[in-house]
């Protein structure tokens, strides 16, 4: 079950903004923002609208984002192959598709 994002979504999502930049003008900046979007076992997912925008934090700290669709790969949200109607950098599949692998936006250098 997806839930809306609330007021403890923005506050993480706040955390994260803070932590990149941080990361950034210490001289140490994050490669990658990580995500599983669904914890198989309580069966939350998260909102399309805080996967948006973890991405749009990532993309403005210049750090990938990536999401890790090993339980939402199959189809096992109903939304799509790995339950999440956004764009990623990268997306790591496994588990339920009986095969690993990773799918990738093109380089735009």
């Amino acid at each position: 079950m997806a839930y809306p994002m609330g007021a403890n979504d923005s506050a993480v999502l706040e955390s994260i903004k803070q932590s990149l930049h941080q990361s950034k003008i210490s001289g140490s900046p994050v490669a990658a923002v990580v995500i599983e979007p669904m914890n198989s076992t309580s069966g939350h997912s998260a909102s399309d609208k805080f996967l948006k925008e973890l991405k749009s934090i990532s993309a403005d700290s210049e750090a990938a984002f990536i999401v890790d669709a090993t339980e939402t790969g199959c189809g096992a949200t109903g939304k799509s192959f790995w339950g999440f109607t956004g764009e990623a950098d990268y997306l790591v599949f496994g588990k339920r598709t009986q095969v690993e692998g990773f799918y990738s936006k093109p380089s735009s250098k």
